[in-house]
């Protein structure tokens, strides 16, 4: 997906962007079709309220592109944060 990625702390922030052409790198997993509603409610709790769940193209490493739910920041993060260039969160923070 397009956007920005943000480094907060202790997770990252994404905020979309189709303007500026930068990819964001992440994880995609499907959910069971008789679950996914209720996995999505919970992962709504976990994320919080800073954050809007959002549909998005997402592109494969093959190329294929899908529609996936993503966690988007509702506002601009603080001055504090850093924009992470490479467009992937590190697994350990301060390697990006």
């Amino acid at each position: 997906m397009t956007g920005r990625l943000y480094d907060l702390g202790p997770y990252p922030g994404v905020i979309r962007n189709s303007a500026n052409g930068s990819r964001v790198f992440g994880e995609l997993y499907e959910l069971p079709a008789g679950e996914a509603q209720n996995v999505l409610r919970r992962i709504d709790r976990y994320e919080g309220p800073e954050y809007d769940r959002k549909r998005a193209f997402v592109t494969l490493p093959s190329g294929r592109r899908r529609v996936a739910w993503v966690y988007v920041l509702r506002k601009q993060p603080s001055n504090a944060s850093r924009e992470v260039l490479s467009g992937r969160y590190p697994l350990r923070r301060g390697l990006a």
